[in-house]
């Protein structure tokens, strides 16, 4: 602000009604100086009136001018505010720099709350900051593992600044051993994303658990074998048509349930091009940067029979019509509440990975459809 813009006025001695009737100029600001403190300051503008002072921080050439909030008029009264301004320049004069004392106090201020916060705080704060970036059910998700497998808990009521990664090992392999290594790896991914972003946001001076090793494996390392995949195609013949196209697609295309398959719009397939194009906010990632990647799939011969099969129980392919009749997914033709799908997923989950694998089998045909393949299969398959 030019110095045009702001107007001086110096007292013998400051009082509460002149503060109180004192106005900025149009535009700029009004600076009153008292006469009783030197250095102290009335700052008025439009919408506040702050008392200030300068300060000389230590003594001769070496000393450092600084100008100093006191506070604000009508949370300090007059008297409040010259008693403040006359210690800070005692212990200006000695050498104390009001800045370094804040600071201090700040730091001493966050390792006092520091050492209040749990684990569960800190999860808890983890998920309320970053809820606007994350999709609903990811949220919603994060929410229920704090609710049921780290809140009430020995791990939760623990204070994060005497957390150790042993503590964590123990937590997750009880819940490992009670509620299976999948929900053992949630919570010990999520505790840990926790723990690093409360180091960024200085809520920890470090991570305590860094170096945090998986110690109940890979659901990424699992493969389905041969006789899995068979057992698999066939529990699908039992389906609707649209249900039993749903689940061979994810097989054969390594879709995500649901989030990637039951939106799915015909604008997004191109059967000439033999493409088909997920969009990015539809697959996983974060919502303040527009999800994840888009996706662009390139359709094997057995993809695009599934597909060309589908238009005609679905009206067509009208770019705003979905794939699924009437935007929505039977499972079967008799029974709504059919029990088929929730048999044929466990029937894939047991065995160890196997090479050879084929995906192309029907319960009618029991063999590889594959052209460069034809494997024939001992025995038809069945559904466990």
């Amino acid at each position: 602000m030019a110095k045009d813009d702001v107007a001086h006025r110096a007292t013998v001695g400051l009082t509460e009604r002149e503060i109180a009737t004192a106005k900025a100029p149009a535009g700029g600001r009004l600076v009153l100086t008292d006469g009783k403190v030197p250095g102290l300051q009335i700052r008025v503008t439009s919408g506040t009136k702050t008392f200030t002072i300068w300060l000389r921080v230590g003594r001769g050439r070496g000393a450092s001018k600084l100008l100093w909030t006191i506070g604000r008029v009508g949370e300090l009264s007059l008297a409040e505010a010259r008693e403040r301004a006359r210690r800070l320049r005692d212990e200006a004069s000695q050498g104390t720099d009001p800045r370094k004392v804040l600071r201090e106090a700040v730091r001493k201020e966050e390792q006092e709350e520091a050492a209040r916060l749990t684990v569960a705080g800190v999860v808890e704060r983890f998920v309320d900051a970053r809820a606007h970036e994350l999709k609903p059910d990811t949220v919603k998700e994060y929410r229920r593992t704090l609710a049921r497998y780290i809140q009430e808990t020995e791990l939760g009521a623990r204070a994060v600044v005497e957390l150790k990664r042993f503590h964590v090992r123990e937590h997750v392999d009880r819940i490992a051993a009670e509620n299976g290594e999948a929900m053992a790896r949630s919570v010990r991914r999520i505790i840990k994303t926790a723990t690093a972003w409360a180091t960024q946001e200085d809520y920890l001076e470090y991570d305590p658990l860094a170096g945090l090793k998986h110690t109940h494996g890979n659901v990424r390392e699992r493969v389905l074998t041969d006789e899995e995949l068979v057992r698999f195609w066939a529990a699908t013949e039992a389906l609707a048509p649209e249900a039993r196209a749903c689940l061979r697609l994810h097989l054969l295309l390594g879709l995500r349930f649901p989030s990637e398959s039951l939106p799915a719009r015909w604008a997004e397939v191109d059967l000439r091009g033999q493409t088909w194009t997920i969009p990015g906010e539809r697959r996983k990632g974060k919502i303040a940067e527009g999800g994840g990647r888009t996706l662009v799939l390139p359709l094997a011969p057995a993809v695009i029979e599934i597909l060309n099969q589908l238009r005609g129980s679905t009206g067509g392919t009208a770019a705003g019509w979905s794939l699924w009749e009437k935007g929505r997914l039977r499972f079967s033709d008799e029974r709504p509440d059919s029990p088929v799908v929730s048999r044929c997923y466990p029937a894939v989950r047991s065995g160890p990975a196997g090479p050879g694998v084929c995906t192309m089998v029907t319960a009618s045909s029991p063999r590889c459809l594959s052209p460069a393949c034809r494997r024939p299969f001992a025995s038809a398959p069945r559904h466990p």
